[in-house]
């Protein structure tokens, strides 16, 4: 997983989805994932999410719980070891470039001779053709 991809996606994700009790155990579950090097699945106990955000009730933490799942922001298990849970915080952000996302391979140039100011590759013909190492910037459809 890729953090600040991560933290990006929750970020736009959550605008208008998740109240802010929500927003707050999303973002406590992801530091704590995040501390312990980001495991597949890893524990925390009611008890430490009700001290972490000031919540005196475990029902409030269960009820937050189960809207972040049904939200599609997280997933979790009973470890059968009293009040543990097992969460997997699932990747929020895609591979996939967005439709017509700009992506910079390389400046043209602006003078015929002129290398390409991204990778210095092979000096341009005319001015304003791409880089011929690196491809100039093109758009992703």
């Amino acid at each position: 997983m890729n953090y600040v991809r991560q933290l990006n996606a929750f970020g736009e994700k959550s605008i208008g989805v998740l109240n802010a009790k929500e927003q707050a155990m999303y973002l406590r579950l992801f530091l704590i994932h995040n501390a312990l090097r980001r495991p597949e699945w890893f524990t925390v106990s009611n008890t430490q999410l009700m001290r972490e955000l000031d919540i005196k009730s475990e029902h409030t933490v269960i009820k937050l719980r189960e809207q972040l799942r049904q939200k599609g922001f997280l997933i979790f298990r009973s470890t059968g070891q009293g009040k543990m849970i097992a969460y997997h915080m699932p990747i929020l952000y895609s591979d996939t470039p967005a439709k017509n996302a700009v992506v910079d391979a390389g400046t043209p140039a602006k003078n015929a001779g002129d290398p390409c100011k991204k990778c210095s590759g092979t000096p341009a013909k005319n001015a304003g053709d791409p880089c011929k190492k690196c491809s100039g910037t093109e758009v992703v459809n």
